[in-house]
């Protein structure tokens, strides 16, 4: 176990020791006796020297006396944990009150709007998946046969696929043919649109479209986006029993245009639609592809580089969308498992995070860098429902994610949430062997404790974290969000918050609270849950 001590009380109270404990009320769960129907107040004592994280477990109550015995200097926060997937706790619902004990009056951050990420990954205006239709009985393919093969300089027409019937007229500027693979051999297409290509005013060059095939797909083991991506979440097509679905051994295409015909100003670096895959689906390519964002993929300040900013984050987009491809068929089409937005967003953000070192390096291209400047100011919002409007879900995910992979294994937590074929926080749950409640409260422990450096337990999110699978190394950087602009939203007692469903609220009580004895009352709302954090 990962846990340094757990004690479960007995009596009228408890002291704790140690980096993470779990306490209980008056009553324990353990007991014989269950606590009487009139019985409202548990009582809890809990000693402060250390770093502590206290699970507070309220059992039925619906007020907890805590007493303190402060014995080092410690900051001190509570976070609230609304456990419910669908109500809110109203702010009258809960409170905070103490008979010899002053409330920090100052936040440690700004409390923020949300500032905006610039980018995306999923057009607003995709249409719905494709209805899939079962073959036989014995489950014979009448999907269409392989495409044809085709050579750069060919032409074709591509549904753009926005909420429209529109065409781009495109051309073939790359074939990377016949790549050995895991998977077996692999063809790879990249199209620019027409009015992209620089000999038609676009932006895009050859030497661009070279650099992203090159870092997609080549000869060569674990030393490129298809291996790193293949090797954690398995093939991206094959076989299915579906009569309208393409057969096996299709090409990759990548298609290069101004996804929404906004120019270098646009936010959505790229996206897949699982209807290209389809034989029937009405703006179909029936093509195994995805769209990248041409303008943003040739922005640079000065000369255009490999190693600028833009192409940083639009190599690491190709493991999102390739996420995204591999989903569908792995999931969708050979499972029956289709995984809920948000859990699909964040696999596709956890390979952006797991590739970011492996293409060059560093970790400059990884999400921490800019979804936690977002995620920082919207920490109060839901987990496990995605808005397709704004990037605020893509925020709240990638916080939550970072801290599922270097917790629980990093390119191994990604294979296994795979392996569990679920689609929800059921998922999540049978991967870490916690309910999904307790896993919001260590994860927003780890949070308020990243810029302690701590190297073990539950809460070490501020150190390097190394995964092996089959061979292939993954590196993951240490996260500490207090080195991020904005800094965490953390709110105080006399400004309570609304608890969105499936969400934490942060609250610091004191800073550098002084040695002695507190009494502090919490009146809890229904499915709320605290969590105290020292440090």
């Amino acid at each position: 176990m990962k846990l340094s001590r757990v004690f479960f009380a007995f009596g009228l109270s408890l002291t704790l020791y140690g980096c993470f404990s779990t306490i209980t009320g008056l009553f324990d769960s353990s007991s014989s006796s269950s606590p009487p129907a009139s019985t409202t107040v548990g009582e809890y004592s809990v000693v402060i020297d250390e770093t502590e994280v206290v699970l507070v477990d309220k059992k039925s109550y619906t007020s907890l006396n805590l007493q303190l015995r402060v014995q080092a200097k410690k900051s001190l926060y509570f976070i609230f944990t609304n456990t419910s997937s669908s109500s809110t706790v109203d702010k009258g619902s809960y409170s905070v009150s103490s008979d010899n004990f002053s409330f920090s009056t100052n936040v440690s951050s700004s409390v923020l709007e949300a500032n905006v990420s610039k980018y995306k990954f999923t057009s607003p205006n995709l249409p719905a998946p494709p209805k899939l239709l079962k073959g036989s009985a014995n489950n014979t393919i009448f999907a269409s046969t392989l495409r044809s093969s085709v050579s750069e300089g060919d032409a074709d027409n591509f549904y753009e696929v926005s909420g429209t019937s529109q065409t781009l007229e495109s051309t073939c500027r790359r074939v990377v043919s016949d790549v050995s693979t895991d998977n077996g051999n692999k063809t790879l297409n990249i199209w620019v649109a027409d009015n992209c290509w620089h000999a038609n005013n676009g932006s895009i060059t050859q030497e661009m479209v070279d650099s992203m095939a090159n870092i997609f797909l080549k000869e060569g083991s674990d030393n490129d986006i298809y291996d790193w991506v293949t090797n954690i979440c398995g093939e991206e097509w094959g076989s299915s029993g579906y009569s309208n679905m393409l057969s096996s051994g299709q090409p990759i295409d990548i298609l290069l245009c101004d996804i929404e015909n906004d120019g270098d100003n646009g936010n959505t670096l790229g996206y897949f639609w699982s209807g290209n895959n389809s034989t029937t689906e009405e703006n179909s390519n029936q093509r195994i592809m995805f769209y990248m964002d041409a303008p943003i993929y040739a922005s640079a300040e000065g000369t255009w580089s490999v190693t600028g900013p833009n192409q940083r984050e639009q190599f690491t987009t190709l493991a999102h969308e390739f996420q995204h491809m591999i989903n569908y068929y792995q999931n969708t089409i050979k499972n029956d498992v289709e995984q809920e937005t948000w859990l699909d967003e964040l696999l596709a953000m956890s390979m952006e995070d797991l590739v970011a070192y492996k293409l060059y390096g560093d970790y400059n291209s990884s999400p921490y860098s800019s979804r936690f400047t977002e995620f920082n100011g919207c920490n109060f919002n839901s987990l496990g429902v995605w808005s397709s409007t704004g990037t605020v879900s893509y925020a709240m995910h990638y916080g939550f994610g970072s801290y599922l992979l270097r917790q629980y294994g990093g390119a191994k937590f990604v294979k296994r949430i795979y392996d569990s074929k679920k689609k929800s926080t059921d998922a999540v749950e049978a991967v870490t062997s916690e309910s999904f409640p307790t896993i919001m409260r260590y994860w927003g422990s780890a949070y308020l404790l990243s810029d302690q450096g701590l190297s073990n337990g539950y809460f070490a999110y501020n150190s390097f974290l190394t995964s092996t699978l089959n061979s292939m190394v993954y590196k993951l950087c240490p996260i500490n969000a207090f080195s991020i602009s904005p800094v965490p939203t953390i709110y105080v007692i006399g400004n309570l918050q609304n608890v969105n469903p499936r969400a934490n609220v942060y609250y610091k009580i004191a800073d550098n609270l002084a040695v002695g004895n507190y009494n502090i009352k919490v009146v809890l709302g229904s499915n709320l849950e605290l969590t105290i954090v020292a440090k």
